[in-house]
């Protein structure tokens, strides 16, 4: 038997520290951060946290733009600890567009979902319109 399974990706674009940025989410979303090391991010500093099954992670690109903006990157998928069945029926279903409304409803600054070409240009990948 399969189950949808949920996922989100948002992001902000900030000034902001890592530490400011969790307390934030921490407040809107409950839930508690702790430091992960999961090959996942290569190294980069990271957060992450559980809620409802899902695997959160707060992290952003370690190079600011020239202004010291942060990309930072709010992510929540399965936990590892869960079987996902992967059949022809599997359905992961996106919650991105009501964690964005939550953050936009109860924190600060300009929380966004990431278009194609912008996950193109992180990939290497060329993109057309």
């Amino acid at each position: 038997m399969t189950y949808p399974q949920l996922s989100f990706q948002v992001r902000i674009n900030t000034r902001a520290s890592l530490s400011e940025i969790k307390e934030r989410v921490e407040k809107t979303l409950q839930c508690r951060f702790t430091t992960s090391y999961s090959n996942f991010f290569d190294g980069d500093e990271a957060l992450e946290a559980t809620a409802l099954g899902l695997w959160i992670t707060l992290s952003c690109d370690p190079e600011a733009s020239g202004d010291g903006v942060h990309n930072y990157l709010l992510m929540g998928m399965l936990k590892g600890d869960l079987d996902a069945i992967w059949e022809d029926d599997f359905q992961t279903i996106s919650i991105n567009q009501y964690i964005l409304g939550v953050l936009k409803k109860s924190d600060e600054g300009d929380w966004y979902v990431a278009d194609l070409k912008e996950l193109h240009q992180e990939a290497g990948l060329s993109f057309s319109d």
